[in-house]
């Protein structure tokens, strides 16, 4: 019985040994990534927040942790957003990407694309685990690129007409 009980105490402290390992592991993933990673339990309190969330929205781990997204990060009609954006019904849908806004420390907001699963949380609750990345910037210079390709567009309407009309009129007349 000695034995067993050695044996197994042996195994339990590998065990835990590699757990503590893998808990390492993932806390490095976590923190060395560019994306945007946020953990919430089921009643939207933030419970994991790691540092490139820090760096975009201006707040510190400690002024985030237990308190709700909707109260921190969302802007004030986060509600109609939400349902724009077509309520989220199924895991599934969870997983592809979607926009929402962040209000960032300074009150400017960022818009975030987000994937989003669910995981095992306390009881029969799950918590939501949502990775992102800011993709304002990107917006931005997309629209700005829509906007000088009109300009484009409506400068060479213009060239053509005034250019090229005008000389197929001219090779009109001597050709009268």
């Amino acid at each position: 019985r000695a034995l067993q009980q050695l044996e197994q105490k042996e195994k339990l402290a590998a065990t835990e040994a590699a757990l503590q390992k893998n808990r390492e592991l993932l806390e490095a993933v976590v923190e060395t990534t560019s994306s945007l990673i946020v953990v919430a339990d089921a009643d939207g309190r933030i419970v994991l927040f790691n540092r490139a969330s820090e760096e975009l929205t201006g707040y510190g781990r400690e002024e985030v942790i237990n308190k709700t997204l909707a109260d921190l990060l969302l802007p004030r009609n986060w509600e109609q957003v939400l349902k724009e954006a077509g309520g989220r019904q199924s895991v599934a849908s969870l997983r592809e990407p979607h926009e929402h806004p962040w209000v960032i420390k300074s009150g400017h907001q960022r818009l975030i694309e987000w994937r989003c699963t669910l995981l095992p949380g306390s009881g029969q609750r799950p918590w939501l685990l949502g990775t992102g990345g800011d993709i304002t910037d990107r917006k931005r210079l997309e629209a700005e690129i829509l906007r000088i390709s009109e300009l484009e567009q409506q400068r060479m309407g213009h060239d053509l007409h005034d250019g090229i009309c005008q000389q197929l009129a001219g090779i009109e007349l001597l050709g009268q």
